[in-house]
């Protein structure tokens, strides 16, 4: 008889497998996907804003970076009338599609994810970064610490922001937490995300047996990079995404999220980093708080969209804003 762990781990794989018959869109060729018109409204040091044509709750910014520097950073940014000093810089999941995705994609989770932060007074940016050919934890990690450097330094003098928050969801909450092992910020949130790679090691087969079905979807373009990358299970190099073992290296506040019964990446690995996390404080070391959130769902696209866990998010991240006069 089939554990409730087995099955969670065959629905793992069975994710990829569902996509390959039909729940994603067919691959397309990955060619150049014309830009938006946009008409330049403001200029800094670094970065260019834009209008995009039809657009009227976002705007583009973007990040200048030479192409030696990878080349520059844009994405759909929103600063609300009441605007905070503070920014929150979210980071999506894979992108669904091909290249015709991109954009789209980041629109869309811009509005969904981003929308209660608009609300509760946050500027938010939300960034494409590359994906396929890139393994997780490597150039698009580099990517996020970029884009954090220049928030907490000319970003933060162009914007008027004091305090920084870094917001990741699924790919994204991945990169959150290798970047909290790096750069200093007001606090990260990762939602659904990986803390160690146990379980793409554990599916790395599955995974590898079907990511070369849809070489245009930039999601399995990247898995499969990632694959590739680190190699079999136990190769020393996965340990680049394993940030349970480094946790005393965390550097800013987070708070973990995760669907209990998450099919994609289960929750093991949040699990381990919460028990890793109270033997910590209970043999005296010093860590920088963390916070958990477990629920009680079989899902791992809910908390994208999700109205009331993104409340949820909002009142974390007022913990560290200073109380209104």
């Amino acid at each position: 008889m089939t554990s409730v762990r087995q099955f969670q781990t065959l629905m793992g794989g069975a994710f990829v497998l569902s996509a390959v018959t039909g729940c994603l869109p067919a691959p397309q060729a990955d060619a150049p996907t014309p830009e938006p018109a946009r008409t330049l409204v403001e200029t800094g040091n670094v970065h260019s804003l834009y209008h995009e044509e039809g657009l009227d709750d976002a705007a583009w910014l973007e990040l200048s970076r030479t192409e030696e520097s990878g080349g520059p950073i844009g994405g759909y940014f929103t600063s609300p009338p009441n605007a905070r000093r503070a920014f929150v810089l979210l980071l999506q999941g894979a992108n669904p599609g091909g290249a015709e995705m991109r954009l789209p994609h980041t629109l869309s989770t811009h509005r969904s994810l981003g929308r209660a932060f608009v609300q509760a007074g946050f500027s938010t940016w939300t960034p494409y970064f590359p994906e396929c050919g890139i393994p997780y934890g490597s150039k698009d990690l580099d990517d996020v610490l970029a884009a954090i450097d220049w928030l907490t330094e000319d970003g933060a003098t162009s914007f008027n922001v004091d305090r920084l928050y870094v917001v990741g969801y699924s790919k994204g909450a991945t990169l959150a937490t290798l970047a909290n092992l790096r750069r200093r910020a007001t606090a990260y949130v990762s939602l659904n995300g990986l803390t160690q790679p146990d379980s793409l090691e554990k599916n790395w087969l599955v995974y590898g047996l079907t990511v070369t079905v849809y070489p245009a979807n930039e999601g399995f373009c990247q898995m499969k990079s990632t694959l590739d990358a680190y190699g079999p299970p136990g190769s020393p190099a996965w340990d680049v995404l394993d940030a349970v073992s480094r946790i005393d290296q965390l550097v800013s506040p987070e708070l973990f999220v995760h669907d209990i019964d998450d099919p994609v990446y289960p929750s093991a690995g949040t699990q381990a980093m919460q028990t890793r996390y109270q033997a910590g404080l209970a043999a005296g070391e010093q860590l920088v708080p963390l916070d958990f959130i477990f629920l009680p769902g079989f899902n791992h696209f809910a908390v994208r969209t999700d109205p009331a866990i993104h409340q949820q998010i909002v009142d974390y991240l007022l913990r560290f804003e200073p109380a209104e006069p």
